[in-house]
């Protein structure tokens, strides 16, 4: 008898444990892994993204992966991080305040002794050294701050280039002006345009010569220069926001066919 009972509780307990293993892996990954974000998009005057829907968002992150050259890893870095309001709001009044140097200076911090100040007029940026480290090491942006001030220590830097820094930290969240197609949408270069001014990093400088060649899709950037999704992603971010390149448009391409 005890011998039966001791049988009936293990097989009673292992066969719910398959039972519950089997259920686990029909349904899928659990909640405590993250969904995607969807990519979206964003310009120096919009509000908030536009909607899109799931279809859509696969498409932009699927229809992208190439199991001969990529990883699940770079798959998953199409995708971008959702763009929250004090970021966007930081980077859109920078852009704004670099096309209008009348706009008053505007204030930005990671927190006590961080502090940001943005002297358009003057077209300078005056950045606490720790502020400093957030931004160009650690690839943060800061947070709008009214009235905050950076200290007396404070380092001295021209506008742009602080642009620059914050599009490399800015590479994960949509691509400023990004159409759906994004990943197979070509980029033209702009004309003289020197990333050296910004950086004199190789595979920046390898990505600047090729894009110099004519419009080239990210996608097709990619696999000339030999980067990773995410630095590849930094860089087209920092170029945009300067105006060293432009997605293409169909009057582009209208405009190619009647000067030939």
């Amino acid at each position: 008898m005890i011998t039966t009972a001791l049988w009936n509780v293990l097989r009673l307990r292992f066969g719910a444990t398959r039972t519950n293993r089997t259920a686990d892996a029909a349904a899928g990954p659990t909640s405590a892994q993250p969904a995607p974000q969807r990519p979206g998009n964003w310009h120096p005057t919009a509000t908030q993204d536009p909607p899109l829907s799931s279809q859509n968002a696969s498409n932009a992150a699927g229809a992208a992966y190439d199991s001969q050259f990529d990883t699940r890893l770079d798959a998953e870095q199409l995708d971008s991080c959702l763009l929250q309001h004090g970021h966007r709001t930081v980077m859109q009044q920078v852009l704004r305040g670099r096309a209008d140097p009348l706009l008053p200076n505007f204030a930005a911090s990671y927190g006590a002794e961080a502090n940001v100040q943005f002297d358009f007029r003057a077209r300078l940026v005056f950045i606490d050294p720790q502020a400093q480290r957030q931004l160009r090491v650690h690839r943060e942006l800061p947070q709008p701050a009214l009235g905050a001030r950076p200290k007396g220590d404070a380092i001295v830097r021209e506008l742009d280039e602080t642009l620059w820094d914050m599009g490399i930290a800015g590479g994960q969240f949509p691509l400023l002006d990004a159409p759906h197609d994004w990943w197979r949408t070509p980029l033209r270069w702009a004309v003289d345009a020197r990333v050296e001014r910004y950086s004199r990093i190789p595979r920046h400088c390898d990505l600047a010569r090729c894009l110099s060649q004519g419009p080239t899709s990210p996608s097709e950037l990619r696999r000339y220069a030999h980067v990773s999704v995410a630095d590849l992603r930094s860089f087209l971010q920092a170029s945009l926001m300067l105006g060293l390149l432009r997605w293409t448009t169909d009057d582009d391409a209208t405009t190619q066919r009647l000067s030939h």
